[in-house]
């Protein structure tokens, strides 16, 4: 169970930003992200969830530096 929730919160979003890509260069448009605060600010009984959306920030970042 833990690793389908993180296949869906995590690669549930990089796919799709990645398809978008080539469209978003040419006419340069942006990605925007919206990131639960959960994965800064971790909640009693909500680890699994904070570990599967505190990925999500870091990759959208990383991808900013392109």
């Amino acid at each position: 169970m833990p690793i389908k929730l993180q296949d869906i919160n995590f690669w549930g979003n990089v796919y799709p930003t990645y398809a978008a890509l080539p469209y978003l260069r040419r006419s340069h448009g942006r990605v925007v992200v919206n990131a639960s605060v959960e994965s800064w600010l971790p909640m009693p009984r909500m680890s699994l969830y904070s570990v599967c959306n505190n990925d999500k920030p870091l990759f959208f970042l990383f991808l900013s530096e392109l």
